[in-house]
């Protein structure tokens, strides 16, 4: 199952899935974070094997060419979050002097994948967060009061 939580005008998305096997061809839109809340995935991305186990997250862009490879006997939870381009950009500029070289490098074929554990990041605080309110309803209704 795959399921879109959440999507825009501007490609900025958030799914949802559950699977057992799966083996698919993976797009990073714009800066794309999977998240993996159970199990393990495995992310081929540019000619590089990424082990992703419960608790860690990938990032790429839309330059990463990848697979993923589901084959688990129990269910395997992922959360992929993709932030448009556009985002990226107005948040690079804003927070940084040096706003067109960051957002260069984020949305550039200069950006590498690299895999990090939730209990590292502030970023992975939030994918936590975010997993959790999704498996109990109520990351709709955040949503719907903004």
């Amino acid at each position: 199952m795959n399921h879109t939580i959440y999507t825009d005008t501007e490609k900025n998305a958030i799914r949802f899935s559950n699977f057992k096997k799966l083996e698919t061809e993976c797009s990073f839109n714009g800066l794309g974070i999977k998240y993996v809340a159970s199990g393990e995935e495995i992310y081929y991305a540019n000619d590089k094997k990424y082990k992703v186990n419960a608790g860690e997250y990938i990032i790429g862009n839309e330059f990463t060419r990848s697979i993923v490879r589901i084959d688990h006997a129990q269910m395997v939870q992922g959360l992929c979050i993709d932030i448009s381009s556009e985002i990226i950009s107005e948040v690079a500029e804003f927070h940084d002097v040096n706003g067109s070289e960051l957002k260069e490098f984020l949305l550039s074929d200069q950006f590498f994948v690299n895999r990090y554990n939730v209990k590292n990041t502030s970023l992975g605080y939030s994918l936590n967060e975010i997993n959790q309110k999704i498996k109990t309803g109520t990351f709709t209704n955040d949503l719907q009061k903004k």
